[in-house]
């Protein structure tokens, strides 16, 4: 029941909040969808204003001030279009004609934007404040002459003192639309005293915000009644606020549907807890009844009567109580089952002990024979303790000479594998010698035979000296004919004979840095000469390193070879001494367990007496007690003939 009621109140209160967010998101839908409708006013206002400006030919009557030719070509034009009003200007903004109200004419309106876009050229729709209407969408279309020049503007739009925009936006979104010229109401929905609400005023602290350029959302009093609203300002051409669009949702309204939902809930609620109360209700008596049967069932188990099953107890419905019902009958049959065992075995009790008491006297007889013999066996035991020791004794001196030479063995061992170690080190240097040696070798042959290359390059050199030499002589000649020859030419060679003396000095040059060169390649050939001596000595002398390497190396080895051998012996002597530690310790082993095991035995058989003393005493209790088994066996299948297990005719329990 509770659970009901507190299902019902959340739902209350959660649908009651959804009301309110509903009411706040209509408000803002509508507020949305009357300036949409604007919009779109502002688009087909444009687009009939313009379309008057092309279908008519004013220009004449502009320039001629013709006021009765304006009415008269337009009046048609602008019922068709059904555009609220129509103004034309001449090119300074002074009114030439009202087609709403044909007497007014001549005063200004050039302080109108879209008088004063149009008269610059171009078409613009503004929302505007006005003197003879209010507020309304206007357009200015300029009318140009055929230079291009424009000579008057055409005005017109829709007023929003038309309810047709509050009206088509109530009917879409089902909220209150009104729009407010500054704070007074131009138009609205709401009705007081069976006429529109115009020309009242807005709450002030409202018109201050929204007018002061900040849309407002929340609750507000409209005229004496709650609402939900949305107020936005209305920008003008320069984007001032002038009025204020204002959609809300009476609170009355929500409350009506609150109240609704309150009611139904409460009679579904209602309903629900009636309907519940009848279900429990029927619940209730099915189960009481059910336990009334089970309760009678009990009773009868409690008397003793245990020969009831299943099919005695009335209760058959497929639920928790059926389920009780059978484990109460498979419990029944437990016990039933038990008590027919518990009787046969006091019967077989009964017997068991009688048997048990002539057997406690037959085991009191053996008894006294087995203590006679413990004692004869606890004297040899003892004699049997001392050989044992003695012969354990014996065993662990010669465990401790294997021992001893088992450790002699591992150091003959250890010394062997440092000597195998020492030759196999010595081996690899050996080896390692061997190897630098052999490219010693190489390296004195590649040397010598670069000294013997080096030896006949200068050799070579030494021919192309003497070559040089005999060119300097040669030259050296050339240049003393020439210088005579020049001399005999008189002035004529004298040139000639410089040059022939310069020839001469570089002759000279060059007959000595041959003769250096000569010296040089003397002193080369000298010292290659001697290099390559002594690397041939030296070749030599490695060549004898090598050679005796390798027999160190091969000595190394049979060195290597033996030892691995001795080691190998050893191995064998360690694991000989190994085996017979073992099987001397194993002896030892054994002597000390059979000492402890007739040391044991001694106790035991001691024990076995005091024990065999004490079974001679126990049994005779054992007797007396198997009488008391006997009786006791005797009383309990007397217990037992109170409970009925086998089944008698007798009516089952019925369901009340």
């Amino acid at each position: 029941m509770i659970p009901v009621v507190l299902t019902a109140v959340i739902a209350i209160l959660f649908f009651s909040n959804h009301l309110d967010k509903e009411a706040v998101t209509k408000a803002d839908y509508a507020l949305t969808g009357l300036r949409f409708i604007i919009d779109e006013q502002r688009v087909a206002t444009e687009a009939q204003t313009a379309l008057i400006v092309q279908q008519s030919d004013i220009v004449e009557e502009l320039v001629t001030w013709n006021t009765k030719g304006i009415l008269n070509k337009l009046t048609p034009l602008w019922k068709e279009s059904g555009l609220d009003f129509v103004t034309i200007t001449d090119a300074d903004g002074t009114v030439l004609a009202r087609l709403h109200e044909p007497e007014k004419k001549g005063d200004s309106v050039l302080n109108q934007a879209n008088v004063k876009d149009a008269l610059k050229g171009r078409t613009a729709t503004y929302i505007e404040p006005g003197t003879a209407i209010p507020l309304s969408i206007r357009t200015g279309v300029p009318v140009k002459n055929d230079a291009g020049e424009v000579v008057g503007v055409l005005s017109a739009g829709h007023s929003f003192s038309n309810p047709e925009h509050v009206d088509r936006t109530k009917d879409l979104f089902g909220a209150e639309i009104t729009i407010f010229v500054g704070d007074t109401r131009l138009m609205t929905t709401i009705i007081q005293d069976g006429k529109r609400a115009v020309g009242t005023k807005l709450d002030p602290a409202v018109a201050s915000i929204v007018l002061g350029g900040t849309p407002y959302y929340g609750y507000a009093d409209i005229l004496g009644a709650p609402y939900v609203t949305a107020y936005e300002p209305i920008l003008d051409a320069e984007g001032k606020p002038v009025g204020i669009y204002f959609a809300g949702v009476p609170i009355a309204s929500v409350d009506a549907v609150r109240w609704s939902v309150v009611r139904t809930v409460s009679l579904l609620g209602g309903a629900v807890l009636l309907l519940g109360w009848l279900l429990q209700w029927m619940i209730l008596r099915k189960i009481t009844r059910a336990i009334w049967t089970i309760g009678g069932f009990m009773k009868s188990v409690g008397e003793g009567d245990l020969s009831h099953t299943r099919e005695d107890i009335n209760v058959r419905s497929r639920d928790e109580l059926g389920d009780m019902a059978d484990s109460i009958a498979d419990m029944i049959d437990s016990q039933r089952e038990m008590i027919r065992e518990i009787k046969d075995k006091a019967v077989h009790l009964l017997a068991v002990s009688q048997q048990a008491a002539a057997s406690a006297e037959e085991v009191t007889s053996a008894a006294e024979e087995i203590v006679e013999g413990s004692a004869q066996l606890a004297i040899k035991t003892k004699d049997g303790r001392a050989s044992a020791i003695d012969s354990s004794k014996m065993m662990v001196e010669m465990s401790s000479l294997i021992q001893i030479a088992q450790a002699l063995a591992g150091n003959a061992e250890k010394n062997s594998s440092d000597m195998a170690k020492a030759a196999a080190e010595g081996g690899e240097t050996v080896e390692k010698t061997v190897r630098v040696m052999e490219i010693v070798k190489e390296a004195v042959l590649e040397t010598e035979e670069r000294l013997k290359q080096l030896d006949a390059f200068s050799q070579r050199i030494g021919v192309v000296g003497d070559t040089i030499t005999g060119l300097a002589d040669q030259t050296n000649l050339l240049a003393l004919n020439a210088a005579i020859e020049a001399a005999r030419a008189g002035e004529a060679g004298r040139g000639f004979a410089v040059v022939a003396e310069e020839v001469r000095k570089l002759a000279e040059q060059s007959q000595e840095g041959a003769g250096e060169v000569a010296d040089l390649v003397g002193k080369i050939l000298e010292g290659t000469s001697s290099a390559v001596s002594s690397m041939q000595k030296s070749r030599e002398g490695v060549e004898e390193g090598v050679s005796v390497a390798h027999v160190a190396g091969e000595a190394l080895l049979r060195i290597r070879k033996a030892v691995d051998s001795t080691i190998e012996d050893v191995g064998k002597i360690i694991k000989t001494t190994d085996e017979e530690v073992a099987k001397s310790e194993m002896v030892i082993s054994l002597i000390d367990d059979t000492a402890t095991v007739m040391e044991s035995t001694d106790e035991h058989t001691r024990s076995l007496a005091s024990s065999m003393e004490d079974t001679v005493s126990a049994m005779e209790n054992v007797t007396n007690g198997a009488q008391e088994v006997s009786e006791a066996a005797e009383e309990l299948r007397n217990i037992t003939e109170r409970f009925r297990v086998d089944r008698t005719d007798h009516p089952a329990l019925i369901e009340r």
